[in-house]
């Protein structure tokens, strides 16, 4: 099980650490199971946000037009995106009319990853998505690399002393300086547990 750091705040300051959801997060996924379960059963996106909001997928770099036709193996990154602008936007848009334009980057379908238990994916949001899920998804529970949540913590330093409460790793509270001592002191890759607890 990886370290669990927990970060008590007001939820209105949770959008200090939305940037992490931009560079990438790490979830428990279950083997086999195609991106559209994924994303519900796993991510814990809602069935419209999935048809409704979620306008551009990609796995491994290349676009998604069947949810159901991939699944995400071990270490793979999955990429969402709100609609985005322009002819590029329409594209890359899952099943949209364009999408004959770009046979050499989409993908063909696969599966992965079969059998029980579960398996890391890294998922990366673009756009709307972090702002409009960030608190969801932190206050729900996220793994972040150590060095991605390190960067972050030492870019917000100033403003997290503000407004942090109280930070905890595993069953010890430390200061938010601390923290960053800690996380230079882990393994580059390593994955750390982050969860924020509202006030």
């Amino acid at each position: 099980m990886p370290h669990a750091v927990s970060l008590v705040l007001s939820g209105e300051r949770f959008p200090l650490l939305h940037p992490l959801l931009r560079r990438s997060f790490w979830i428990r996924a279950s083997a086999g199971a195609s991106l559209r379960d994924v994303l519900i059963r796993d991510l814990g996106f809602s069935e419209e946000a999935v048809s409704e909001r979620i306008q551009t997928a990609f796995l491994e770099g290349e676009v998604v037009d069947d949810l159901d036709a991939v699944s995400p193996g071990s270490g793979s990154t999955v990429a969402l995106s709100a609609a985005m602008p322009g002819l590029l936007g329409a594209s890359l848009r899952k099943g949209g009319i364009y999408a004959g334009l770009r046979g050499s980057i989409t993908s063909k379908g696969s599966s992965a990853d079969s059998g029980r238990g579960t398996r890391e994916v890294r998922i990366k949001l673009y756009n709307l998505l972090a702002g409009e899920w960030g608190d969801f998804f932190l206050e729900r529970g996220i793994m972040a690399e150590a060095h991605e949540l390190r960067a972050l913590v030492e870019e917000r330093i100033s403003e997290l002393r503000q407004a942090l409460a109280r930070v905890r790793v595993d069953d010890s509270e430390i200061t938010p300086a601390k923290l960053v001592e800690w996380l230079g002191s882990r393994s580059e890759g390593e994955l750390i547990g982050l969860r924020l607890v509202p006030l």
